[in-house]
């Protein structure tokens, strides 16, 4: 069974919450894996690391991620 790679190239074309998701479940990341989700948008938003200071739970923070990936101007700093 052939297993495909991350591309953050890849992830960068997304440009809804849907497709975020359709392109995870393309890798075979599970819905609750959030913390490859959280490095996945970490890296296609050309980041080593997204601080957070308190202690939330990982959901929290993918979903605070996700909004901060989804959004147009960070969009257009990506290229897409």
């Amino acid at each position: 069974m052939a297993v495909k790679l991350f591309s953050k190239e890849e992830l960068q074309k997304c440009t809804t919450e849907e497709e975020v998701n359709a392109y995870f479940d393309s890798l075979g990341i599970k819905e609750d894996d959030y913390e490859t989700k959280i490095d996945a948008l970490t890296k296609a938003c050309n980041s080593k690391a997204i601080k957070y200071f308190g202690n939330i739970s990982l959901e929290k923070k993918y979903n605070d991620i996700l909004v901060m990936f989804l959004d147009e101007e960070v969009r257009m700093y990506r290229g897409f």
